[in-house]
């Protein structure tokens, strides 16, 4: 699935409920093709193949060979132009955080506060504070890796909030 929505166009991808590191690598893998060999000796070799191309560059406005040097995950490859993350949205996700988000290729990842919120049994889906504290605790807990790995971080931005955000 993640090939065929690179093949249109698409400029990144956002995994939700990214509970398995290995499954976090396959993701990477299958993002990639087998030209690009940045950290191939832990997310192996990329997975995308000929023909999933051509739309894409089309849509992208570039030719296939600049499409082909183009289409892979940053900032694994600095010259890449697809944003990969994961969203760890419930306590199986929390447990192996540091580890998922030490896959390489992620550009990005959030805590998920609605279905995080579900997963501890909260009913009312929220995502605006007042926030349960667990769901407070893991959103600081994934924000703090991710600026210890040097990614970005997704969360509610409310007007009242997105002047402080950094």
């Amino acid at each position: 699935m993640v090939q065929q929505a690179l093949a249109q166009g698409v400029h990144g991808v956002h995994l939700a409920r990214a509970r398995d590191p290995e499954g976090v690598k396959r993701f990477v893998q299958a993002a990639r093709y087998p030209i690009h060999k940045q950290a191939i000796d832990i997310v192996g070799e990329g997975l995308r193949g000929w023909g999933s191309h051509t739309f894409a560059a089309w849509v992208w406005g570039l030719s296939v060979p600049e499409y082909l040097q183009k289409a892979d995950v940053w900032p694994l490859n600095p010259e890449g132009e697809i944003m990969l993350g994961v969203k760890l949205e419930d306590q199986q996700a929390l447990d192996r955080a540091a580890e998922t988000l030490s896959v390489p290729g992620l550009a990005f990842a959030e805590h998920g506060p609605r279905d995080l919120g579900l997963s501890y049994g909260y009913l009312e889906g929220r995502a605006d504070p007042p926030l349960p504290p667990e769901v407070v605790a893991a959103g600081d807990m994934v924000l703090e890796l991710t600026k210890e790995r040097g990614m970005f971080f997704l969360d509610n931005v409310l007007p009242e909030n997105v002047a402080g955000a950094d």
